[in-house]
């Protein structure tokens, strides 16, 4: 990963530009990491991965009902030995 100064970065955007098509870019402020310059591809990528965080009080009676009954898929029961001490 490329770490530079938010002015060395204000000299050379081009340059950088085309390093964070391939890498993420650092860019520090007053010696402090500040921001990341990361590609459109690799931003998208993130976005798919981004969640919906819920807290339990606000689903409703049929969500909370769908996910009490809800089954684990038994190609992941291998997992449950994870749990076990």
């Amino acid at each position: 990963m490329v770490r530079a100064s938010a002015a060395e970065v204000n000299r050379k955007f081009g340059q950088y530009r085309e390093t964070a098509l391939v890498e993420p870019v650092i860019i520090q402020n007053h010696a402090r990491d500040s921001v990341v310059m990361i590609s459109a591809t690799e931003y998208a990528r993130l976005l798919k991965l981004d969640r919906k965080v819920q807290a339990i009080e606000e689903l409703s009676d049929a969500e909370f009902e769908a996910i009490a009954q809800s089954k684990m898929s038994a190609e992941h029961e291998r997992l449950n030995a994870l749990l076990e001490d």
